[in-house]
């Protein structure tokens, strides 16, 4: 992560706060991606070279798994609010309340910390074993969920369209709204990438 990406992260952090327009819950969600970022930038790239200084190895790499950990788990996160926030619709406020977002990211980040300190423990097979097993799931259910996402953005779209297209008038707004749905759809995509 050069200086450039450390200061955009910095810069997306203070702007998340700051939006009103978001939710709450979906505001901790993408703190806790930002923060995951920034602790790259921050702690472990410059741990990379005081390790070539020093032999700390041990240090960085749990640091490494730590952040990479908890930016899998955050994307993966990010996926599932979204789909539940379009599935579940008038509910996804009573269902998804920001004490269990707030659990959820807490969550995140022990269990991050937990699989990363395992390294000082396991044998280094099982633990790369372990640690593939976990970053396949996450990105796999990831790209399940966009995907999922995806196809439930077209299908609302397509609903969406066939009353529209009766009524020229309101044609625009169909256009704005399918506009507003991608750019979403590919946000969460570049979360993924």
């Amino acid at each position: 992560m050069s200086y450039t990406a450390t200061m955009l992260n910095i810069v997306a952090i203070y702007a998340i706060r700051k939006t009103s327009s978001l939710s709450k819950n979906l505001k901790t969600l993408l703190l806790s991606q930002a923060v995951s970022d920034l602790g790259v930038g921050l702690l472990v790239q410059p741990m990379v070279v005081a390790e070539a200084m020093n032999s700390k190895q041990n240090t960085r790499l749990i640091l490494t798994n730590l952040f990479i950990f908890a930016t899998l788990f955050s994307v993966t996160a990010l996926c599932a609010d979204r789909i539940l926030a379009i599935h579940l619709n008038l509910r996804y406020q009573e269902l998804v309340t920001y004490k269990r977002v707030a659990a959820a990211v807490i969550s995140i980040w022990v269990i991050s910390a937990l699989i990363s300190l395992t390294r000082l423990f396991l044998p280094t097979q099982i633990m790369y074993v372990s640690f593939a097993i976990v970053e396949s799931t996450c990105i796999v259910t990831a790209t399940f969920l966009s995907t999922r996402l995806y196809l439930t953005i077209r299908r609302h779209i397509n609903q969406i369209q066939v009353p529209q297209v009766a009524q020229n008038d309101q044609g625009e707004s169909v256009q704005r709204k399918r506009k507003s749905a991608m750019a979403s759809l590919y946000a969460y995509l570049v979360f993924i990438a």
